[in-house]
């Protein structure tokens, strides 16, 4: 009987790459592209304006701003989480492209240790915080027993169905809430492999992630909700990654060079401006009512993507952008922690109910203090904690395979 395990299994699951045509790009697998950090540091900037709005209107000082400049700025939370969802679709097919050759052969281990070791250590500690602050009975972090026990929000954020429990139970406190968006992402972190394994061929690939596309819109008018087409569930959200996937394949196969970059830039950028600034026209085209919105929106997004992946930008620097850039390189710090600094704001504001011409101070304390602790959380929890699990379970797994095929 011959108990050797295969080796077309091990390298099926383990990162082990051959040195063909797919050897990875290594320069690439380590080069930020700045124009995705800025477009990332937007839309984490959008979802603290938003969540500052919502508890201290900006709206008291600024008496006479214009509907739509507010509406732009201050109420545009949701669609730079639309935006997080295809640029997060863009990065993990790239990366996979760049690592496996082809999203076909991705190597499901190798996959999903990178992703639990980025994902996984600074959720589990920002669950830690909140858990000590729902036994202090902190207000804003504090659970309703009536609502759910601690126990089974734990379960529900380890589990990514935050998003769902929220769409039948309500809206849960603070940091809680925003845990909806990471549901999502971790669900096509999970499932993005296994599509690609289980199709193997690019083409196969395209079609199953064209069926999300067409399904996203209609789940956001018949959804759980039918009353509010900006629902947290999953197919409902799903259309941003897949249409940030679909655009990472399409700069592969083709080449764009600087009249084709900018060209793609400039409508995609026209296709997100539709949406998030002239609304009242989107509203009376229907895009709205059909639930299409979403999709032209996240299409924009991702022609703005393939213009900067294809390397619009890349040979000039625009001044003053270092700083959202450096907001796009922490999103994920800063969206973890970020409510903690609106919610001791709203404290302070309502203690001392300072005069509304300090409103605009109180904003910039907000988003400064985020980007702050934001570099702090990389530093010490989620950076080394990425670093010490990548090594540490790839050498683990390697291990075990080498037994497994000695044996």
């Amino acid at each position: 009987m011959n108990n050797t395990f295969p080796r077309s299994k091990i390298n099926n699951i383990i990162p082990i790459m051959s040195p063909s045509k797919n050897q990875p790009n290594l320069e690439r697998m380590s080069h930020r592209v700045a124009g995705i950090d800025i477009l990332r540091g937007l839309s984490i900037i959008s979802v603290i304006l938003l969540h500052i709005n919502i508890r201290i209107p900006l709206s008291k000082f600024f008496y006479n701003i214009p509907k739509a400049l507010e509406w732009t700025f201050l109420w545009s939370g949701f669609y730079g989480v639309s935006a997080f969802f295809v640029i997060s679709g863009y990065l993990i097919t790239t990366k996979s492209y760049d690592r496996w050759g082809n999203i076909g052969d991705v190597k499901l281990l190798g996959f999903y240790i990178n992703r639990f070791s980025r994902i996984i250590p600074g959720l589990i500690f920002l669950l830690i915080i909140m858990t000590i602050f729902n036994a202090f009975k902190v207000p804003g972090f504090t659970l309703d027993p009536h609502q759910v026990s601690l126990s089974r929000a734990w379960w529900e954020a380890l589990t990514f169905h935050i998003n769902m429990f929220q769409a039948h139970w309500g809206d849960l406190p603070a940091t809680w809430n925003a845990l909806w968006s990471l549901s999502i992402e971790e669900a096509f972190y999970i499932g993005f492999p296994l599509l690609c394994l289980a199709l193997r061929k690019e083409k196969l690939i395209i079609s199953a992630l064209c069926i999300f596309v067409v399904v996203a819109p209609f789940a956001r008018i018949y959804g759980i909700h039918e009353t509010d087409p900006q629902d947290q569930t999953y197919l409902c959200c799903m259309d941003g990654l897949a249409i940030g996937c679909l655009a990472a394949i399409l700069q592969r196969r083709f080449q764009f060079n600087l009249t084709g970059q900018l060209s793609l830039f400039a409508f995609g950028f026209c296709l997100f401006a539709l949406v998030d600034i002239f609304r009242v026209q989107t509203s009376r085209w229907g895009l709205v009512s059909t639930g299409t919105y979403i999709t032209v929106l996240t299409c924009g997004v991702a022609f703005m993507l393939v213009a900067i992946g294809s390397g619009l930008g890349a040979n000039f620097r625009i001044p003053g952008v270092g700083i959202i850039s450096r907001f796009g390189k922490l999103s994920y710090e800063i969206y973890l922690t970020h409510t903690f600094i609106t919610m001791t704001a709203l404290g302070i504001y309502d203690l001392i109910k300072p005069k509304d011409q300090l409103i605009p101070v109180i904003y910039f304390f907000v988003i400064s203090t985020s980007l702050f602790i934001g570099v702090y959380y990389e530093r010490l929890i989620t950076g080394p904690s990425n670093r010490y699990l990548r090594e540490k379970l790839t050498m683990l797994f390697q291990r075990g395979a080498r037994r497994a095929q000695d044996s």
